[in-house]
């Protein structure tokens, strides 16, 4: 009796210490597979980065938004210029970025998922990503309230505080900097006579302090707007540091008058859906500048038989017009606009600045996140590319 019992005791220690160490043998190679997928996030990420950048997408002008209007049509992503079939490292194309994000045109967060693999057998995502594509420099402008000429209701400043810093947020002492002040100004037409857009370019350069900052005066004088009642400006400063180039923009009014984009050489229009319909926005003209060019664009009602230059909120949530003569490297578009009775402009940059993500970040486990420096014309921008995998 006494031997039974204590074979009995003996086996059942045996199974409690066998069923332990399977247990402890199983959490453990659970914990380093896990590690292990954690751990290969950052190869995977370099890979995305560079496929992203350094291959144009199939098919090769996907940004076209003419050619290939439907999502389906596109069969790999890649946001990489081309150019006589000769792809140049790190430039980005900017029909592709502008595309990317354009709420009509763009290419749906499943469709960018599985086109980069990034989903269990084309179906459940399996990683996350986001990409941001901002300018290298980050340029701050910040106007002096109290310097400014007075046009009928409208303020035009002409005192601006310039901040440059570097990717990292370093200030960029001794950064060049150059502005370009397009004060433009508006008379209504009367008589049967038609209205009439005319517009200035003022331009200025420093050098920024220690600190990265520089400040820019421009003379205005009311006495060139005489026998116009309405005006706005817009600013725009490039600046220069260790080979780095970028761009932004200041204007006062930044209420959505309406929602404009360029893609390519078509000015995609749309009434703003968050209003409710209060007058028709007029177009007045669309003028395009960089640092070293202002050209006025043609532009042509290809909206297949939408009313020509009034926009109002009806059926059709957006308009497309042709611009001929677009020039890529005239970095900063300005839609002349007129809306209940006063003058307005919409300030476009091309390409736009990129911030696209899918899935949400919330549901990221983990994230790794690589940057590029990469080129679009003469302007330098950083390409961000953030990923994570999926909670099973």
């Amino acid at each position: 009796m006494h031997v039974t019992l204590d074979y009995l005791v003996a086996g059942l220690v045996i199974i409690i210490i066998l069923a332990f160490s399977a247990n402890s043998i199983f959490s453990l190679t659970s914990v380093n597979l896990k590690h292990v997928e954690e751990e290969q996030l950052n190869p995977l990420t370099e890979r995305l980065l560079d496929k992203i950048l350094l291959t144009p997408g199939e098919p090769t002008y996907w940004g076209n938004i003419y050619d290939y209007e439907d999502e389906a049509d596109i069969t790999g992503f890649g946001l990489a210029y081309i150019k006589n079939n000769v792809i140049n490292s790190y430039v980005i194309d900017p029909d592709k970025m502008s595309r990317m994000i354009h709420p009509v045109f763009q290419i749906s967060p499943e469709r960018i998922t599985n086109l980069l693999g990034l989903t269990w057998d084309g179906g459940h995502p399996k990683y996350g990503f986001r990409l941001r594509i901002v300018p290298a420099l980050n340029i701050t402008i910040i106007p002096d309230e109290s310097s400014y000429v007075k046009i009928g209701n409208d303020k035009l400043y002409t005192n601006f505080t310039i901040t440059v810093r570097s990717y990292d947020g370093y200030p960029a002492a001794n950064s060049k900097i150059k502005a370009m002040y397009l004060a433009a100004k508006y008379k209504e037409g009367g008589g049967g006579q038609e209205d009439c857009v005319d517009y200035s370019l003022i331009r200025s350069s420093t050098t920024a302090d220690w600190k990265g900052e520089g400040n820019i005066k421009f003379s205005i004088s009311s006495a060139g707007f005489q026998g116009y009642n309405k005006a706005s400006f817009i600013l725009i400063v490039y600046a220069s540091y260790s080979g780095i180039k970028s761009f932004n923009t200041y204007n006062l009014r930044s209420q959505d008058i309406l929602n404009a984009s360029i893609i390519g050489n078509y000015l995609i229009v749309e009434f703003p859906q968050n209003e409710d319909p209060q007058g028709a926005r007029f177009l007045r003209g669309l003028v395009q500048i960089s640092e070293y060019a202002i050209a006025e664009a043609k532009i042509k009602n290809v909206s297949r038989g939408e009313s020509g230059w009034v926009i109002n909120k009806g059926g059709k949530s957006y308009r497309v017009y042709e611009i001929s003569g677009m020039d890529p490297s005239l970095n900063t578009d300005v839609l002349f606009i007129k809306w209940i009775g006063r003058f307005w402009i919409s300030v476009m940059r091309y390409p736009p600045l990129v911030d696209y993500a899918a899935p949400s970040m919330a549901q990221a486990l983990k994230i790794v996140t690589l940057h590029r420096y990469c080129r679009i014309g003469e302007l330098t921008y950083v390409a961000e590319l953030s990923v994570w995998r999926m909670a099973e």
